[in-house]
């Protein structure tokens, strides 16, 4: 009797691992394995165990992005880790979005090069939904979309028309701005900061610099500390204050002044 039982829980997991090395290796399979939870390093093991080829499987695996480093109170991610970069998943104005790169141990997003530019762009462009015919019916079901703004770590608050990158007080030395940018004031209001936008996302264009009002809230993309420069070395510190004391006179009028404009620095 018990020979008999074994022998039928051995055809049973036969069976089972039969259907798994048939299966897994097609469409439905490889998503299945795709959505789980695992790291490149970690895939390899699974696909060790189940005896399935790594370069079909790997091959088709999406460009990972992982949440899990950074954690609220809730459990929910904070942040999309990208291979170079982080994205906050919060609205924040610019001046606190330097403040919470800060708090992960990174600086607001310095690109140096337009190939740095191009890199995020391209990391952007990859967890992001793609323009769609009714795309703008439903933009607000999807969080990534190319249509949306993330502020990077430039500004021109510390002399205007002269674009710096905080950390390293660099000035921009490339033309990464989208057209007809940087306009400096719209509307009454100032643009002193820079952010990555996509205006014209719904003709399939990439992401590009714009300026923009430091007081509005975008996600903020972080990336690593960039060592100061000796002449700047102060500009993280300087265009905080400054930034604040923007902010600050913009918040005072608007107690008073539903229509205020925002301070010229």
């Amino acid at each position: 009797m018990r020979n008999n039982f074994t022998l039928l829980l051995s055809l049973f997991f036969g069976a089972v691992l039969v259907l798994i090395l048939v299966c897994l290796p097609q469409c439905e399979g490889a998503k299945y394995v795709n959505s789980l939870d695992l790291d490149d390093d970690e895939m390899s093991i699974l696909l060790d165990e189940l005896s399935l080829p790594h370069h079909r499987i790997m091959k088709e695996r999406p460009k990972r992005f992982s949440c899990g480093s950074t954690q609220s109170a809730t459990g929910k991610s904070t942040a999309v880790i990208l291979d170079d970069y982080i994205v906050l998943r919060k609205r924040l104005t610019w001046i606190e979005a330097i403040s919470e790169c800060a708090n992960q141990s990174k600086q607001l997003a310095a690109l140096p090069t337009v190939q740095d530019a191009k890199l995020l762009v391209e990391e952007i462009r990859a967890i992001s939904q793609a323009y769609y015919g009714n795309y703008n019916e439903n933009r607000k079901l999807h969080e990534f979309g190319m249509d949306r703004r993330y502020w990077i770590g430039l500004t021109d608050l510390i002399q205007e028309g002269t674009w710096q990158w905080v950390g390293s007080g660099s000035e921009l030395n490339y033309n990464f701005w989208f057209k007809d940018r940087p306009t400096h004031l719209a509307g009454g209001k100032s643009k002193h900061c820079g952010c990555l936008a996509n205006p014209s996302y719904h003709l399939g264009d990439h992401h590009h610099f714009i300026d923009d009002d430091c007081t509005k809230k975008y996600y903020a993309i972080c990336g690593d500390l960039l060592k100061s420069s000796v002449t700047i070395s102060t500009l993280n510190s300087d265009v905080v204050q400054l930034g604040m004391g923007y902010m600050t006179e913009y918040d005072a009028k608007a107690q008073n002044n539903d229509n205020a404009t925002f301070p010229s620095i």
